[in-house]
């Protein structure tokens, strides 16, 4: 709030329709910063659940392949 307090301090806020305004722009501004790193927090989440998931399968497809192998020999 450091560019609030300067602008309080030069004079620049002494409307209180300019002072709402410039809080409403910065409550809308904080709301899409919140809003791009939830979406992209679940969004990674999720990616990283379906590598994980892609992994497992791998690694069993291979053991199962692996105990097999083996159980031939």
């Amino acid at each position: 709030m450091a560019a609030k307090d300067y602008l309080a301090s030069s004079g620049k806020l002494q409307d209180e329709d300019v002072e709402s305004e410039l809080d409403d722009k910065i409550w809308n501004r904080s709301k899409l910063i919140e809003n791009y790193s939830e979406e992209r927090y679940f969004k990674l989440d999720d990616l990283l659940k379906q590598e994980t998931n892609k992994e497992q399968e791998r690694v069993e497809e291979k053991a199962e392949e692996m105990q097999k192998k083996y159980k031939n020999e």
